[in-house]
C-alpha cells in the first residue's frame, strides 16, 4: 500500500500560520495526502514555537511538528514538549531534555518512524552530538520495528544536509533538509532508492 506525507517547509510567523490555514485542508484533499508534517521551528514571530501555535497547526491538520535549533527559544515548550507526542525536538539533544526526537506513526496500516536530528555548523547557541553517529544508532534500533523511516536534517550548510543524504542513501525513506528556509531545486531519488532535498523551503511571507 502507498502513502503520501505532505512535509511543509519551516512555518515563520503570521504569514505562514496564514498560508497553512488557508491552503492545507484543500491540499491535503486534493493531492490526497494522509500524514503532514510541518517544521514549526519559526512559527511564533520567526523564533521557536509557542503552545498556542503548537495548539493552532495541530487543529489545522498538521500531525506532526518538528522543530530545530529553535526548539526551546519559548520557555513554555520546555514543559509543553513533554505532554505532547506531536511535537518532536532533535534527537541528538543530550539525554534528559525535555521531548523526544522520534515519533513513530502508524499510516494505513504501515509504520513509519519519523526523525530529527540537528547539525553541527554555525549553531553557536547549540552544540549537540554528532548526527551522523545518532542518525545510524537511532535506524540500528527502529529498523525491525517500523517499515519506513523518514528523517529531517536540520542544519545550515549544503555540505552537512548532502553528506547526511549519502550517510543514509537506502537506509531510511528520505531525508529531508530544512532550516535555510529557501527551496532548493535539487529533489531527487538516491542511487539506494532514499529520497532527499536539500533544503524544502519554508511557508511563509511571499
Amino acid at each position: 500500500m502507498n502513502i503520501r506525507i505532505l512535509f511543509l517547509g519551516e512555518i515563520v510567523g503570521r504569514p505562514g500560520l496564514q498560508a497553512i490555514k488557508e491552503n492545507l485542508k484543500n491540499l491535503k484533499k486534493r493531492c490526497n495526502i494522509n500524514y503532514v508534517i510541518a517544521n514549526g521551528e519559526g512559527a511564533t514571530g520567526g523564533f521557536g514555537i509557542g503552545k498556542n501555535h503548537a495548539i493552532q497547526l495541530l487543529k489545522m491538520g498538521v500531525d506532526l511538528i518538528t522543530t530545530g535549533e529553535k526548539t526551546f527559544f519559548k520557555k513554555e515548550m520546555v514543559d509543553y514538549i513533554s505532554t505532547n507526542s506531536k511535537i518532536i525536538r532533535p534527537a541528538n539533544y543530550p539525554v534528559g531534555t525535555p521531548g523526544r526526537g522520534i515519533k513513530i506513526s502508524e499510516i494505513n496500516g504501515i509504520k513509519v518512524a519519523f526523525i530529527t536530528l540537528l547539525g553541527n555548523s554555525n549553531f553557536p547557541r547549540t552544540h549537540l552530538a554528532n548526527p551522523y553517529i545518532g542518525a545510524t544508532n537511532i535506524i540500528e534500533k527502529l529498523k525491525n520495528e517500523c517499515q519506513a523511516i523518514c528523517v529531517q536534517f536540520h542544519a545550515t550548510t549544503t555540505a552537512e544536509k548532502q553528506t547526511m543524504a549519502y550517510h543514509l542513501d537506502g537506509k531510511v525513506a528520505a531525508v529531508i533538509g530544512t532550516h535555510s528556509k529557501v527551496l532548493t531545486a535539487d529533489e531527487r531519488i538516491m542511487p539506494l532508492k532514499t529520497a532527499t532535498i536539500t533544503d524544502n523551503g519554508r511557508c511563509g511571507s511571499d
